[in-house]
């Protein structure tokens, strides 16, 4: 009798732990029953690979991967669906890249049973998108190029001359731009990027070099980095760290399921898992990434912390005008489209 319930207290701890168990039974069986589902995913091919092997092993259903960055999704998607072409049952991107999906009527609705769980402002109001992690938005510094009493204390100090010349950021990141715009006020928010620019911003393409180009000192300061790529190469060693300012912009990473799924079963299957405690645990196994998911363990206790600062979600409704801040963020960068 105690050996029974003791199986059986071990079985509710672990339901109340890492959440409901995702449905099952005819979803499963329909969905094995297609054998594929295919996802466009703006991972890292290794994360990409590693995540899917989780879910054929469990199930037993192929999963096929097309991997491209968030401006390429979009624009594959802008020449397959109006010619159309529906290859891709689950599609992942920025969540301001996942609303303008939403806008354009290629995604339908999750019907997704634990929102619940997710943090406020990480899930799509309408259910057409949810957030499968989040990335805090920092400025990333060479520990032997920058002291720590020298660091700025606010995103208005990076205009200081003394960093002329020493900073970077991901030319990517209109998401963020609109988000300062949102936190400084459009004016005083334009104004400050502008002196930024002509203090010797020098923007890169992706967060990974942004990172690599501070630890090999090309530059002093990062500031458009990803809390969680510093921490993974602060971890080998590197001279890098990172901090924050408060409100912390906060970037959603969002997936959703095809209007038109090949698999639409297999989809469905897929997204529940990849949202469930489960499959946002072995995520953040893998690769650090944090998710928006409450009853979710966070490895890094550094990123863990930060789940408690006061957090600023990507400003979503640059959707509605998303084209025309991404050239004036482009052009004030003085980068070509």
């Amino acid at each position: 009798m105690v050996t029974l319930f003791a199986v059986v207290l071990v079985i509710l701890l672990s339901s109340f732990a890492y959440g409901a168990e995702i449905p099952g039974g005819d979803l499963v069986d329909k969905a094995r029953a297609e054998g594929e589902v295919v996802w466009y995913s703006t991972l890292p091919l290794p994360e990409t690979q590693a995540w899917a092997q989780l879910f054929t092993k469990k199930y037993g259903i192929k999963v096929s991967l097309f991997r491209a960055g968030a401006t390429g999704m979009t624009q594959k998607l802008q020449t397959e669906i109006p010619a159309g072409r529906w290859g891709f049952d689950v599609v992942m991107n920025r969540a301001s890249n996942l609303e303008l999906y939403r806008r354009k009527n290629w995604l339908q609705k999750m019907n997704f049973p634990e929102r619940s769980r997710f943090l406020d402002g990480f899930m799509d109001p309408d259910d057409y998108w949810a957030a499968y992690y989040i990335q805090f938005w920092s400025v990333a510094y060479n520990t032997n190029m920058v002291k720590p009493g020298d660091l700025p204390k606010s995103y208005e100090e990076l205009a200081n001359p003394k960093w002329k010349d020493k900073l970077t950021m991901d030319e990517q990141d209109v998401d963020l731009y609109a988000t300062w715009l949102k936190l400084m006020g459009r004016d005083k928010g334009r104004e400050w990027f502008k002196k930024l620019v002509a203090n010797g911003l020098r923007p890169r393409r992706g967060h990974t070099m942004e990172a690599q180009l501070v630890s090999a000192g090309e530059f002093a300061l990062g500031i458009s980095a990803y809390a969680s790529v510093i921490e993974n190469i602060r971890a080998k060693g590197a001279p890098i760290d990172w901090i924050a300012f408060e409100p912390v912009p906060v970037n959603v990473l969002a997936w959703g399921i095809s209007a038109k799924p090949p698999h639409p079963n297999a989809a469905r299957l897929f997204l529940y898992w990849g949202l469930s405690a489960e499959g946002l645990k072995a995520m953040n196994d893998i690769s650090d990434r944090v998710p928006a998911r409450r009853d979710v363990p966070i490895k890094n206790k550094r990123l863990e912390k930060m789940m408690q600062a006061k957090l600023a979600p990507v400003d979503i409704s640059i959707a509605d005008r998303y084209a025309e801040l991404n050239q004036e963020f482009l052009s004030l960068l003085g980068v070509k489209p």
